[in-house]
């Protein structure tokens, strides 16, 4: 930087760039955005040229100029993308993510083309918030289910993402991509999908409607479970005898009938509501449980194993969930996140993850998956798929549900 001049922060100018920035010069005026040595020049903003002036602010006048470097020829300009790229560390790209997502096949192209990122580890959506909200961890990209997307834009965690910068953001589930944006910006990008769907032995079992009110079927006590989370008054909302007018947000008077509709109900279930599924699944192969909350990943577990098990398609709608990426508000590495998640959500990606975990994809295009029942059930490829299910992703006001939730575990001594 020529001496008395104020360098601008990599800092300053990714955000700057975020805004449209293109570079005059490549990298000598990417080192001078560091704050390196480099040739005095300007750097130029698209709509706007940042004249460092031998002051203490930087100036910024709007409007656009063609930039010459003395006693050369005009200068070409590099896009924003590669601009921002040029001005990050890589390398410390920080997805804070569940365990397993560190494998490059669940990012194909990246690897190669930009440095190794760091994951940390989530402990679940909900924890994870916890730490952030604390700020335990500062990551780039956070990656937990979308039960948390009121919350973290609300409290002002997450940035939009620039979905310019996303090429394959125009392959996605538009089902999944409204239930994650807010006011015209896309706040998150999703990756996977699943129904929660009731479940039952169908050889000792017989369902007296096509409702999730067999999950509070009183004839079943002692033989039937539920998972220990706030969604459970998105399930009872549903029912058409509580009256609820939207069960993904219901008034204080309506969540104060379902807390009171809860406390009876919950006494039904075993002593301690699940949260291992692969005990979930055995006690439902052996007739210890006979109907269940599942995703339809255990439903098409139990199918495979011969277990004589059905599952009810809810006259009242399916509820449905969907996992994927933050963007977070003080990001360091936001060209670099754009790029990982961009592979993250690819076709290869997207087969990888349903052929894994046995989920849907958020990736219109990935079909050609190893289980056709995912195609069947999960409707992978059809954009209306979706259409009529209640997204968790569009829970309103969790603290207030999560309250509620341990007033009915207190009353049953869960």
């Amino acid at each position: 930087m020529g001496e008395g001049r104020d360098p601008i922060s990599r800092r300053d100018f990714v955000k700057l760039a975020g805004k449209g920035a293109v570079v005059a010069g490549a990298m000598p005026a990417v080192l001078a955005a560091c704050g390196e040595d480099a040739p005095p020049e300007t750097v130029v903003v698209t709509e706007t040229v940042i004249e460092e002036k031998i002051v203490t602010e930087t100036v910024i006048e709007e409007k656009i100029v063609e930039v010459e470097v003395e006693g050369e020829a005009p200068t070409t300009t590099m896009g924003m993308r590669e601009a921002g790229l040029a001005a990050e560390n890589g390398a410390d790209l920080l997805i804070y993510a569940p365990p397993g997502r560190e494998v490059p096949t669940q990012w194909p192209g990246y690897l190669g083309r930009f440095p190794q990122p760091q994951f940390a580890a989530t402990a679940g959506s909900f924890a994870s918030l916890g730490e952030l909200q604390l700020g335990a961890i500062e990551p780039d990209i956070w990656n937990p289910c979308f039960a948390v997307f009121d919350t973290a834009v609300t409290e002002g965690l997450v940035q939009p993402w620039n979905t310019d910068l996303i090429p394959n953001f125009a392959d996605l589930n538009p089902n999944l991509t409204a239930a994650t944006s807010r006011d015209g910006n896309q706040y998150a990008i999703p990756l996977l999908y699943g129904l929660a769907i009731p479940i039952y032995r169908a050889d000792l079992y017989t369902p007296k409607e096509n409702s999730y009110s067999i999950l509070f079927d009183e004839d079943l006590a002692g033989k039937v479970t539920w998972t220990d989370s706030a969604e459970w008054f998105v399930v009872a909302g549903k029912l058409p005898e509580n009256n609820v007018a939207n069960p993904l947000d219901p008034t204080e008077e309506e969540l104060d009938r379902l807390v009171e509709f809860m406390k009876r109900k919950i006494r039904i279930v075993p002593a301690a509501l699940y949260s291992d599924l692969a005990t979930n699944q055995t006690d439902l192969a052996t007739g210890n449980i006979v109907a269940s909350y599942v995703a339809p990943t255990q439903w098409i577990e139990l199918t495979k194993q011969g277990v004589d098990i059905a599952f009810i398609t809810p006259d009242e709608g399916f509820i449905g969930f969907s996992c994927g990426y933050f963007l977070m508000a003080e990001a360091d590495q936001y060209y670099h996140a754009h790029e990982w998640v961009n592979a993250a959500v690819s076709v290869e990606a997207a087969l990888t993850i349903s052929n894994k975990f046995n989920f849907g994809n958020s990736n219109l295009k990935a079909t050609a998956v190893d289980n056709p029942l995912l195609v069947d059930v999960m409707g992978l490829g059809d954009p209306a798929a979706l259409d009529g299910v209640s997204l968790l992703d569009k829970m309103q006001n969790i603290d207030r549900l999560n309250d509620a939730w341990i007033e009915v575990k207190a009353a049953a001594g869960v």
